[in-house]
């Protein structure tokens, strides 16, 4: 056998001078790739062996495909596994890798769970926490060397199955269990009344000027893009909302404004299409309660019926002092109106995500209406003697001020057409040269 580059060559059996080449595989080809396994996979392979089965009939149960020798390999370190499981290691987590610093790692679990035996409903910690509390256990036990770093309290966390999360909502404030007695006395108030005449309202405050503060760039681009005011623009208002629990009657939702007339919406533009009311700071006060309760609230219930109705709604103070005889008012408990007040609980959130798909497709239009206006400006041929007479006459195109009723916002900026300026409608169209001006100028337009 004569071995040549790449695999060997060797005589055959049909005769002198017959040679057949063999390929070896390079090293490590017919490998099969290492796979960490969690801690459940082998102890469930040590308790299929334990319940008295065969060799073969563990392996077929098993549900990785591994060799019969790793099967009797995890088999035979099978104290090692138990003793894992009983010091509470997570069984899903692929691979254990011991730190340099064990005690200081045992201290902050424990720690965490002491926290989860009190409740973490109030009791959140963020990565910052755990690095200072890792660098008191530090101290405490002696450890030199240890500096609490982010990438530790990263990778100690893994090792736990922990997930960092983004907190959202009021659920949290919550005091379930005060606001139990008071919720039952409003379930027993609410059966007199049907479910068509059970109305809930609430206000929101939204930023109707700001943008999406992040962005895709290119990879080379990263430390070069920078942020503008607009992503944190401050400029709110305040929306009124109510419905039955039926959904059936269509209440107007109402807004409250710092202006008496806004610009956008003096003529010779459109009305605003919402009952329209102005407070000095855009909130809702015990006027702006009684003007919404008498000129929207009562004439839209009066519209589908005449019986009494029941309005439940948060316990802010200015509600107490309006009083009715045709309506009863159900404040809700402090501290619970985000997990019992039914506004709360996707509603608004639905016409916010709404608002937001609307604005995005004012910037979007924008920056095509502008690519639009570049090409044409490219495009356009070099002024000659016979372009020096009158202009032709032509229809109003996109940026352009002929036929447009700009109302104080610059003529390139807006399209000729009028504006619906409702929620539901079509929005109108607006050219801006970027997406700040878009998002600031949409709301002007209505």
């Amino acid at each position: 056998m004569e071995f040549g580059r790449g695999g060997s060559v060797e005589r055959g059996r049909g005769g002198a001078g017959r040679w057949r080449v063999i390929e070896r595989p390079r090293s490590g080809a017919r490998r099969k790739p290492r796979t960490a396994v969690p801690l459940g996979d082998p102890l469930a392979l040590i308790d299929i062996k334990d319940a008295g089965h065969t060799w073969a009939k563990t392996h077929s149960m098993f549900r990785l495909e591994i060799s019969l020798s790793a099967a009797h390999d995890i088999y035979e370190k099978r104290e090692e596994y138990k003793r894992r499981a009983a010091e509470s290691e997570d069984r899903s987590s692929p691979r254990l890798r011991r730190s340099y610093f064990e005690q200081v790692c045992q201290g902050l679990w424990d720690w965490y769970k002491t926290l989860q035996r009190v409740g973490t409903r109030h009791l959140l910690v963020s990565g910052s926490l755990f690095e200072a509390r890792s660098r008191r256990i530090a101290v405490q036990l002696g450890a030199t060397g240890f500096k609490g770093s982010p990438y530790f309290i990263q990778n100690w966390a893994r090792s736990h199955n922990l997930r960092n999360v983004a907190l959202w909502g009021q659920g949290g404030s919550a005091d379930m269990e005060a606001a139990a007695p008071r919720i039952t006395k409003i379930r027993k108030q609410l059966e007199d009344y049907p479910a068509e005449r059970i109305y809930n309202m609430d206000e929101t405050g939204p930023f109707y000027r700001c943008i999406p503060n992040r962005a895709y760039v290119q990879a080379g681009q990263r430390r070069q893009v920078r942020g503008t005011k607009d992503m944190k623009a401050q400029d709110r208002i305040t929306l009124v909302l109510a419905c039955n629990a039926t959904g059936s009657p269509k209440i107007p939702v109402a807004m409250i404004g710092k202006a008496k007339q806004p610009k956008f919406f003096k003529p010779p533009r459109d009305r605003c299409p919402l009952p329209y009311f102005s407070q000095p700071s855009a909130w809702m006060d015990a006027d702006m309660l009684k003007s919404w309760f008498e000129t929207v609230f009562v004439p839209a219930v009066r519209a589908c019926t005449a019986l009494p109705v029941a309005l439940i709604w948060d316990n802010c103070g200015a509600h107490e002092e309006l009083e009715s005889t045709s309506v009863s008012f159900i404040p809700l408990p402090r501290n619970c109106t985000s997990v019992y007040q039914p506004l709360d609980l996707g509603i608004i959130a639905c016409l916010k995500m709404r608002y937001k798909r609307r604005l995005l497709d004012l910037i979007v239009g924008s920056f095509e209406s502008t690519l639009g206006d570049r090409a044409d400006v490219g495009s356009a041929p070099a002024a000659g003697p016979e372009s020096l007479g009158a202009p032709e006459a032509r229809p109003p195109t996109v940026g352009s001020s002929a036929g447009a009723s700009t109302g104080g916002v610059p003529a390139d900026l807006v399209l000729s057409g009028p504006a619906t300026g409702t929620l539901s409608g079509a929005a109108p169209p607006i050219v801006a040269l970027t997406a700040q001006s878009a998002a600031s100028y949409a709301t002007r337009a209505g």
